[in-house]
């Protein structure tokens, strides 16, 4: 069997998941040696952030221009590299590499198993745009070809200089840094930030109920709510009248609204008996509340 050089290339490669056996990968690439005509590539437009809720969809536009007219050509030259890891790889490259897999295993019996990996540009002397995943490091599509196995994405060009990326049904973990890249050389890119909030929810099972306390005894009410930002918690009387918070340091203090997940009452007198309602809220519509009722009796 022919050894294999470990020639030192800027391809890059993430997220190794290593298992057994050990076998050899064979990559066989093809480096264009370039030649550019016509105007390069621009973007009209800067990629702008993104914030949606969960489970909406999320829309991502690039425009370029001067895509068609922007030619590159030379030869393909082969080359191999040798990478050595276990029975499985998980892959996350760049686009500046494609081309062809061959994973040949040592062991009893050896097979050789192409793999054809997604190419960046078919036609070598077209420009195309690709979408990655920037803080992932993984290619999402290229031009309208969706490489990701991510069946909530998909990508549309409008046949002169605008491709939309639309993630739909959106979830925690697509909230990263999106990029749009035109495989000019050297590469021109724009990224954008998709931010996923969550609106506020109760947390009933860490909320407090109603209450029953003695006249003179204290209260303690807790409101516990999840979101994304995390919700701001406030307290207020259903009708309207003041809150009275006693301590030692500042003696009787009185407010419409007190913030905090936790409203404590001291020396609870029959005139603050009532409905108080915990209304939690982040920004993201709409804001929820719950509602409490203290009752307070005689010793």
């Amino acid at each position: 069997m022919d050894s294999c050089s470990h020639t030192s290339f800027n391809y890059k490669f993430y997220r190794y998941q290593y298992l057994r056996p050990v076998a050899i990968l064979y990559i066989a690439l093809a480096v264009i040696l370039a030649n550019v005509s016509a105007f390069e590539p621009d973007f009209v437009y800067p990629l702008e952030n993104v914030t949606v809720a969960k489970g909406r969809d999320a829309t991502f536009t690039c425009v370029v221009n001067n895509l068609g007219g922007y030619r590159v050509s030379g030869e393909a030259t082969p080359a191999r590299v040798c990478i050595r890891f276990r029975r499985e790889i998980w892959y996350r490259f760049f686009p500046d590499f494609s081309g062809f897999v061959f994973c040949l295993l040592l062991a009893a019996a050896a097979a050789v198993m192409p793999y054809d990996l997604p190419s960046w540009d078919n036609h070598a002397n077209v420009m195309q745009v690709a979408w990655i995943k920037a803080d992932a490091k993984a290619i999402l599509a290229i031009h309208e070809h969706v490489i990701t196995n991510n069946g909530r994405l998909s990508v549309t060009h409008n046949d002169y200089n605008t491709w939309t990326l639309v993630i739909r049904n959106v979830k925690m973990e697509d909230r990263g840094v999106y990029m749009c890249q035109v495989n000019t050389d050297p590469m021109k890119m724009q990224t954008a930030f998709l931010e996923v909030v969550i609106p506020p929810d109760i947390i009933y099972e860490e909320t407090s109920g109603d209450m029953m306390v003695p006249e003179g005894g204290s209260a303690k009410l807790i409101c516990k709510a999840r979101g994304y930002p995390k919700p701001k918690i406030v307290w207020r009387r259903e009708d309207g009248r003041e809150i009275i918070a006693r301590n030692g340091t500042h003696g009787k203090m009185k407010a419409t609204i007190v913030e905090g997940e936790m409203l404590s009452l001291t020396k609870v007198t029959r005139s603050e008996m009532g409905a108080y309602m915990c209304i939690a809220s982040n920004g993201v519509p709409p804001s929820v509340s719950k509602r409490l009722k203290l009752q307070v009796h005689c010793k």
